[in-house]
């Protein structure tokens, strides 16, 4: 029995290690050959709480708006991709965590922060029956503020594991750790008790070119942004776009989200220019 559980153990670590070498991979891939072939505004974005509210927005300017921004999902580890994507001039916008900032080219000179598209986004998430201080808690890489917020949670107790964002709920499901640190929407469609870990703090910002601040696309689009966010306020529009996310990424439909959302106390913010 004992080498069946050895056995298994060194399986799950194989497993583990698969994913994140395709992780790296993908996240070193998708800014590979995304060389601009227009002149379209670029927003780069993950497939998180703050990514939906980026593509809803698109999605709700015209079709000629469309032809002049568009936004493109990375294969985002936790905001770095995107960050480099900037960078490098790949994007024009980019949607990251606050400590991704601080890593911009020559101090960020460049470039501004318009606004703060969500806060309280990240959860720590646990299976049912776990210690109310876990022993073991995975964040998402590149997080200092995360590490912050965790041991001002939990105190020195938990040993945190820094691992890719891909890779936090099969570190979960697999008992590698004993909680985890997730997006609002990944902590919903899994479905496993949740704590807040954090009231009133950012969890992903928007970051522009500063000549974008002048650009009427741009000011177009955070004009279209900024009614988004007001129409979030309605129950019905906010419960659509979580229910159709879940629908359209986990196959999950027909869920009672919206107690479940209010619970978790994610808000969203406004772009000012």
């Amino acid at each position: 029995m004992f080498r069946n559980i050895q056995s298994l153990r060194r399986k799950n670590r194989i497993i583990y290690g698969l994913i994140i070498l395709l992780t790296v991979c993908s996240c070193v891939s998708c800014t590979e050959g995304s060389h601009r072939a227009d002149d379209k505004i670029i927003i780069a974005c993950g497939n998180d709480t703050a990514g939906i509210l980026v593509k809803k927005t698109v999605a709700s300017c015209t079709q000629a708006e469309q032809a002049d921004i568009d936004a493109q999902q990375v294969g985002d580890c936790c905001g770095s991709n995107s960050q480099f994507a900037l960078s490098t001039g790949d994007v024009d916008v980019a949607v990251v965590c606050p400590d991704a900032v601080k890593f911009l080219p020559e101090g960020g000179k460049d470039y501004m922060v318009v606004g703060t598209v969500v806060y309280d986004a990240n959860l720590v998430v646990r299976k049912a029956g776990t210690s109310e201080i876990p022993a073991s808690i995975g964040y998402m890489n590149n997080r200092v503020n995360q590490i912050d917020l965790l041991r001002d949670k939990y105190g020195d107790g938990p040993e945190l594991k820094q691992m890719y964002a891909s890779g936090l709920s099969y570190a979960l499901e697999t008992d590698a750790v004993d909680a985890v640190v997730l997006d609002a929407l990944t902590a919903l469609a899994l479905g496993y008790p949740f704590e807040k870990l954090s009231e009133g703090q950012p969890s992903a910002v928007m970051v522009i070119r500063k000549d974008l601040a002048d650009d009427e696309r741009f000011i177009s689009f955070a004009e279209h942004y900024n009614e988004v966010v007001d129409s979030l306020r309605d129950t019905d529009e906010l419960k659509d776009l979580l229910n159709s996310y879940l629908e359209e990424e986990h196959g999950e439909a027909g869920m009672e989200v919206l107690p479940l959302w209010q619970e978790m106390g994610v808000t969203f913010g406004k772009i000012e220019l």
